[in-house]
């Protein structure tokens, strides 16, 4: 129940704003973050994307491109990733 929540929370927002789903898939390609995730992310656990890239020197080019493109998107995302994270983990 506790990954249910999580994933919602981070669907529920995505699916609001179709705009920003383009936005984090431009941003992924544009930063090299999704060749670098192949493989190594289990995609049906979405909630556990933020913070399985932490590790990657490439986040930060993601991040960027995210908030240049979509800043108010990106913050909303950051918060509910944050979120998810917390219910997936306590």
């Amino acid at each position: 129940v506790r990954q249910l929540r999580a994933q919602h929370l981070l669907a529920s927002r995505l699916l609001r704003d179709p705009g920003l789903v383009g936005a984090v898939v431009r941003a992924l390609s544009e930063s090299g973050l999704d060749r670098e995730l192949a493989g190594r992310v289990d995609y049906d656990r979405h909630e556990d994307l933020p913070s399985s890239t932490l590790g990657s020197g490439r986040v930060f080019g993601f991040v960027f491109r995210l908030v240049r493109g979509r800043p108010l998107g990106a913050l909303s995302l950051a918060a509910r990733g944050l979120a998810a994270w917390i219910l997936s983990n306590i």
